[in-house]
């Protein structure tokens, strides 16, 4: 990915003023029309948080003076599983459907994951990479994670594997912060309203 470089002293300091994102303005849109509850469960098993390389608020990679890379945790101080979550569950509680979190816990296998869902219906994102990768004026986010919706029986109702990376522009004067929290948005909606989530959902 290529990234300019431009004024990074004023870029970080304005960054570092601007006002995040409401939560209703990094809400993602759920798709399907059910109302029943759902339970939303995200197992961080990024390799490099597995090892020990970055904690589970490892967020990415940005880039600053003369493009020296430095690592990126979540300006919210929460975990990336437990940040999307909550993402995920205001989603689903803009459409008026009652959404709650189970966290499971970083590295654990996902069948462990799926028995601590069993009792109820559940939408699990297993992580296996997401990460953004930013410069002054362009953000990249990386993902490849497995969806399923489970039924409280412990049945896959329905699957997908998503995988790829998506590139977003913005000015110079925009941000970092505002454009990580939409690209996140952005690849949850795509995930929440793909067909093969939605109908079982």
């Amino acid at each position: 990915m290529k990234h300019s470089y431009l004024l990074p002293f004023a870029l970080l300091s304005l960054s570092s003023c601007v006002s995040p994102l409401t939560d209703a303005e990094k809400t993602p849109r759920v798709g399907g029309t059910r109302s029943e509850g759902v339970t939303v469960a995200v197992l961080d098993r990024r390799e490099d948080v597995m090892s020990g390389k970055h904690k589970d608020t490892w967020e990415g990679l940005g880039h600053g003076v003369y493009g020296i890379p430095y690592f990126h945790n979540s300006r919210s101080g929460l975990s990336m599983a437990e940040y999307l979550a909550t993402m995920i569950q205001r989603g689903f509680k803009a459409t008026n459907r009652n959404a709650g979190i189970v966290k499971v816990a970083m590295g654990q296998s996902p069948e462990n994951a799926k028995a601590q869902l069993r009792g109820m219906k559940a939408l699990l994102i297993v992580l296996k990479n997401w990460y953004v990768d930013y410069g002054n004026t362009s953000i990249e986010l990386f993902y490849d994670a497995n969806v399923s919706v489970l039924s409280p029986e412990g049945a896959v109702l329905g699957s997908k594997h998503f995988e790829g990376s998506e590139v977003s522009e913005f000015g110079l004067m925009t941000s970092y912060y505002v454009q990580i929290e939409k690209a996140h948005k952005k690849r949850l909606e795509a995930i929440l309203s793909d067909g093969a989530i939605t109908q079982a959902l």
